[in-house]
């Protein structure tokens, strides 16, 4: 089985402009998955200045993958549920929305009409990115505790804290 191919949001904007007008080989477009965190920030991206740049490379996805039959990756926290649990997440609409979105920014002319929603996914991508991060730093912290804890009682035989 051929390996999948993903690109992030720089990456995907960069095929864009590269398959604008030419097409790339099949054999490549059916290895080509979607990560929704990708499709995420291009559509949020549609609220930048550059927007009717970023629509046409949004367009341009027919020319470089298999919009009706390219995979969309597991969100991360669906992927992790899934090695878990051992069984798939349940269905929370995302997919669906999401190809929703694609579609109304394929039939589009204009990204004028598409701003407003735009940066509102912006919003919502920026405050994701935010909590991530701030989990991601509670996680460290958590980790150094328990290492110091560690250290001390091989040192000492004791549970002393690392102070704070």
């Amino acid at each position: 089985m051929p390996e999948k191919i993903y690109f992030d949001t720089v990456v995907f904007r960069e095929v864009g402009k590269a398959f604008q007008k030419a097409k790339l080989a099949e054999d490549l477009t059916r290895r080509i998955v979607v990560s929704p965190i990708t499709a995420f920030e291009v559509l949020s991206q549609l609220s930048i200045t550059k927007a009717d740049d970023v629509l046409q490379q949004i367009h341009a996805v027919h020319n470089w993958c298999v919009p009706e039959g390219t995979g969309l990756l597991a969100w991360p926290g669906d992927a992790l549920y899934g090695l878990w649990f051992q069984k798939p997440a349940p269905d929370d609409g995302f997919t669906g929305r999401m190809q929703k979105a694609f579609n109304v920014c394929l039939a589009s002319e204009s990204a004028e009409s598409l701003k407003e929603e735009a940066g509102k996914l912006m919003d919502v991508v920026d405050a994701m990115k935010s909590r991530s991060a701030c989990d991601f730093a509670r996680l460290l912290n958590l980790q150094k505790r328990n290492r110091w804890k560690e250290i001390n009682s091989r040192r000492h035989g004791s549970e002393e804290s690392h102070p704070e």
